[in-house]
């Protein structure tokens, strides 16, 4: 970020901060951030999009104090973090019909690091040095979809799994989801363009009949109205 640029937003902070210290108990939190962001009105593209950020953020804020409340109380009795942690993970898992939260947990943890290891196998090649592949940012992209997914399909116990297949050949399939036998279930296409636009052009220049469009978050809400979003999920 450029100097000028960050007193600018360390200004807007620190308005924002006193503002807030201002803010009557009777306005509602997300009442007031969509108040806030009103006096910025450029920086989003609709005024929904505006009020659906200030809601995230309040209910992201609130679910953070709640958590630290927890988590405060819950180290005053003489409990560790890992214990708090592993409290959570099985009340989330009950909340969900999970049964054994061993294996569960024991699940999530293999697609986490499956994900990583995929990730750094993208970027590096053997001997530590950076893969120079021309494209690399666009493997990366993809290999990104298919860890998430597959983390997202953990998590659910689905018995799905994505894969990213590295292909840039002329109207390859970029990414694949196969079901526990080993079928493909969809496949994708990811275009990234500077907006829905160049995106939905770089789409025209090739066959892609059979494949899901796949865009970056934000595009998929603008003309490319048929494409997924960044991130695809175990119930896409």
């Amino acid at each position: 970020m450029q100097e000028d640029n960050q007193e600018k937003t360390r200004n807007v902070v620190i308005e924002f901060i006193r503002e807030y210290r201002r803010k009557h108990d009777s306005e509602d939190n997300v009442q007031w951030l969509r108040r806030q962001f009103a006096r910025y009105p450029d920086l989003w593209r609709s005024e929904e999009e505006r009020d659906r950020d200030a809601e995230t953020i309040v209910a992201t804020v609130e679910k953070y104090g709640r958590d630290k409340a927890g988590l405060d109380a819950h180290l005053a009795e003489g409990r560790s973090h890992e214990s708090y942690l592993i409290g959570k993970i099985e009340a989330g898992a009950t909340a969900l019909g999970v049964h054994n939260v061993t294996d569960y947990a024991a699940g999530i943890d293999k697609a986490i690091d499956d994900a990583n290891r995929q990730m750094r196998d993208c970027v590096f090649n053997a001997d530590g040095s950076i893969n120079q592949n021309p494209n690399l940012d666009g493997l990366m992209a993809e290999q990104h979809h298919a860890g998430t997914f597959n983390i997202d399909a953990a998590t659910k116990e689905s018995d799905l799994h994505a894969r990213a297949l590295e292909s840039n050949g002329k109207n390859s399939v970029d990414l694949q989801v196969y079901d526990k036998d080993g079928k493909v279930v969809k496949r994708y296409q990811s275009k990234y363009g500077k907006d829905a636009e160049a995106s939905e052009q770089y789409f025209e220049h090739g066959d892609y009949r059979g494949q899901r469009k796949m865009v970056p978050d934000g595009q998929a809400e603008d003309s490319l109205r048929d494409a997924a979003p960044g991130k695809i999920v175990a119930d896409d």
